[in-house]
């Protein structure tokens, strides 16, 4: 994924860069499987730019390596297809025909399917609360749509065993727990891009409060 201005320069640069790599590495770059997206541009440019390299034309949100890409802050409405998934999983099985210990097992590891959103969002909690209630209905009556009677809340699930819990993972906790490892990696500069986002974020090693705006996704 390469940023750029919205400007031909640019797209004359980036054109120039995959010539480079084709006679460096043989590789031929396939035009017609490149895709460009732009916000706040007039379509009518947007397309003009697009046409100069050979790419296509898309909008955002889109999805890239499994992850939603969108414009402002996380919506449910752009995490939804990650949590269609989890519902879908849930459904193609017969909780009748497993034990509570396969049930619990089952349902932790579709859990796992949002942890790579986790890394990088700050998951809605309206969506947190659905999920879970799908998880909760299908533990205790085998169908996510059917609500049966609860033998225990589900903060006291989402406890070790050896608390007296299920050893259910908190969906809430572990969003938590990867927004903080990004925010450790940000503060501590381990890669590259935190570098980046760190010299972008902060100001004398204090946070920026106010939002700051990108000249790579704005043109």
């Amino acid at each position: 994924m390469l940023f750029t201005r919205g400007c031909t320069s640019s797209l004359d640069a980036i054109a120039d860069l995959f010539t480079k790599y084709v006679d460096c590495s043989g590789q031929v770059c396939n035009p017609t499987k490149s895709t460009t997206f732009a916000r706040s541009m007039a379509v009518v440019r947007h397309g003009f730019l697009a046409s100069r390299i050979g790419f296509k034309m898309e909008h955002l949100p889109f999805s890239y390596l499994g992850v939603p890409i969108f414009k402002g802050r996380p919506k449910a409405i752009y995490l939804q297809p990650v949590a269609d998934k989890i519902k879908v999983k849930l459904e193609a099985w017969k909780a009748i025909l497993l034990s509570i210990a396969g049930i619990i097992q089952l349902v932790n590891c579709h859990s796992y399917m949002l942890l790579y959103s986790f890394r990088i969002y700050s998951c809605p909690v309206n969506l947190i609360k659905t999920i879970e209630s799908w998880c909760m209905n299908f533990i205790w009556s085998g169908n996510i749509e059917k609500r049966n009677l609860v033998i225990a809340a589900w903060d006291q699930c989402c406890q070790d065993i050896q608390a007296g819990g299920l050893g259910i993972r908190s969906l809430r906790t572990l969003n938590e727990a990867n927004n903080f490892v990004q925010c450790w990696s940000i503060i501590n500069e381990i890669d590259c891009w935190a570098s980046i986002l760190k010299a972008r974020v902060f100001k004398r090693n204090r946070q920026i409060k106010c939002h700051v705006f990108s000249s790579n996704l704005d043109r």
